[in-house]
């Protein structure tokens, strides 16, 4: 409940207390000690169904949930009605005052059948003309944009995010773009989580967040619920409700298109189709953006609307040819996009898969890096054969001085050190152990706990060093 519906009820309880004297109960405004259910029986010289009504609305909710017991039997009154009427009488004040009723601008279908690749192109031009960014940009948006049309039919719901070193680069552009495409689509600047899978339970929107960066800073359990929103079999949320506390089960899966300034939290990004914004030079022109205009969108999205509708069966039949670069979660994410870019024809279904393997090569820069620093720990043993363990010293010490790569200018022009070394490793469950080294016993890695991980996350077992370096005695080491 907001503060001004807690004002109302306090106001109301506040009324009828005066009328006997006794102070709030759980209200900042209470200057005297709370009184209890006992004090409140005791005190009261004419108690009628005002005042006892006043009293128990004037109970924090922890307190009346701990006393429910006491309550019932000193007022006579069964506990679930106690409950009920409470509950009830407290969503009717707070739906008084509570903000306004959520509301959707639904899209009626363009009249006549339209031609998908024609449609598509000129929503690609619609949306080049207000953005400056990567060729792949007004694409991938179209695309996500008439995967919203899919929602009910589909599995897997891939986030779209905008992101960029610095403001002023184009995203809330990108994401105003995306609203007006978009269906059901709903715009936000700040959401909890019980608001998010509430949403989604009762509207089923296309839920577009502003500011990400600061939500996700300040809250954990929205960055779990968002990485869980991916399947539809794990967007659920579970809640107890009702007087009954019923187990009661609410649908968290639906579109989302994040945009944010810097970096999403792996696993979300892990999640997303990353679209890098970027700010326009001196000199590069596009159309102002206007609130107040339509812009021609409400007709592209009608179009939009309407193709989905004659063409979705063969939408939902097709099973698309996946780029063979892709892992099992980029799949995942694109398999939607390819569904819809093939029905499309023309130079769509080529263009999204170059668009595609660009995008996820992008955004593979950490993982890459761990990998590398894989193939190089590697190389380090190569180079060493008759050496099965390593100090963790000696190994960074061999990682700085490979060319073309990042070691030496790891932290912010400053080399990696045994600590970054063990925080890259421990993500692979590798962890440095007490070694022995000639005459002392430094931490270090045994060559034989990389060897899983060697398999399994390196393609190939060639050097990956640009130089091999025999610098080291076995008694080093």
């Amino acid at each position: 409940m907001n503060s001004t519906a807690e004002k109302i009820l306090s106001d109301r309880a506040s009324l009828a207390m005066q009328r006997i004297g006794a102070p709030l109960i759980g209200f900042p405004s209470s200057k005297t000690r709370p009184i209890d259910i006992d004090t409140y029986i005791a005190d009261t010289k004419e108690r009628t169904e005002e005042t006892d009504r006043a009293f128990i609305l004037s109970l924090t909710d922890y307190y009346f949930q701990r006393n429910i017991d006491n309550l019932s039997g000193r007022l006579k009154l069964p506990k679930g009605f106690l409950r009920k009427w409470r509950q009830t009488e407290k969503e009717a004040i707070g739906q008084q005052v509570q903000g306004h009723v959520v509301a959707f601008e639904d899209v009626t279908p363009w009249p006549e059948s339209v031609c998908g690749e024609e449609l598509f192109n000129s929503i690609e031009s619609q949306i080049r003309a207000f953005l400056i960014a990567s060729d792949a940009t007004p694409r991938i948006i179209a695309l996500w944009c008439a995967m919203t049309f899919l929602v009910a039919d589909l599995a897997v719901l891939p986030m779209l995010v905008f992101s960029s070193p610095v403001k002023r680069s184009g995203k809330t552009t990108a994401l105003e773009i995306t609203h007006r495409l978009s269906n059901r689509a709903i715009m936000a600047s700040s959401i909890t989580p019980a608001a998010i899978f509430r949403i989604v339970e009762k509207y089923s929107p296309t839920l577009l967040l502003d500011e990400a960066d600061t939500v996700f800073r300040t809250s954990d359990d929205l960055r779990t619920l968002i990485n869980a929103s991916f399947t539809k079999n794990s967007a659920v949320v579970f809640r107890v409700q009702g007087n009954d506390l019923e187990p009661r089960a609410f649908s968290s899966f639906c579109p989302k298109a994040l945009a944010l300034i810097g970096h999403l939290p792996d696993t979300i990004v892990d999640r997303s189709i990353v679209v890098p914004m970027r700010r326009k030079k001196p000199g590069e022109v596009t159309d102002r953006l206007r609130a107040d205009r339509d812009m021609g969108f409400s007709e592209l999205r009608a179009m939009l609307a309407r193709w989905i509708l004659d063409n979705r069966e063969e939408i939902l039949e097709h099973d698309p040819d996946i780029p063979s670069s892709l892992n099992d979660r980029q799949a995942d994410i694109f398999r939607e996009l390819l569904r819809i870019a093939d029905t499309i024809g023309g130079c769509w279904p080529g263009q999204i898969r170059t668009d595609a393997i660009n995008i996820c090569e992008s955004v593979d820069d950490e993982d890459d890096l761990k990998t590398m620093l894989l193939g190089d720990i590697r190389s380090f043993f190569d180079s060493i054969p008759e050496v099965k363990q390593a100090s963790s010293q000696s190994i960074v010490d061999y990682l700085i001085t490979l060319e073309g790569h990042p070691w030496a200018e790891l932290r912010n022009g400053r080399p990696i050190t045994t600590h970054g070394l063990a925080r890259m490793l421990h993500g692979f469950n590798i962890e440095p152990k007490t070694i022995r080294a000639g005459n002392g016993t430094p931490k270090g890695y045994l060559l034989e706990g990389f060897q899983e991980v060697f398999s399994r996350y390196l393609k190939t077992y060639q050097n990956t060093a640009t130089k091999e370096i025999n610098y080291m005695s076995v008694n080093d080491l």
